[in-house]
């Protein structure tokens, strides 16, 4: 199963997810706004990054512009709009 939590305010929204199975799950989402977005994925692959140099992995941002997210098994997944 996914969990998610999602944070609002007047000008960011921020979509936080976490996949707590050993499969791949996909995840659509609905009435996220058209602006930029990006996100940032912490699964098997980065933990050690994130363990030994978590502001540079703080800063791997990849662009998303789909509606669905593809999580990794017991990864965690922050969606977030952001102007440039």
């Amino acid at each position: 199963a996914v969990d998610a939590l999602v944070l609002r305010d007047e000008s960011r929204i921020a979509v936080l997810m976490a996949n707590f199975t050993d499969t791949r799950q996909t995840v659509k989402l609905a009435g996220m706004p058209a602006e930029p977005n990006r996100m940032r994925v912490l699964d098997a692959s980065g933990a050690d990054l994130a363990m030994r140099e978590p502001d540079a992995f703080r800063e791997r941002w990849t662009d998303w512009d789909e509606e669905e997210v593809k999580l990794p098994p017991f990864a965690y997944c922050l969606v977030d709009r952001y102007e440039h």
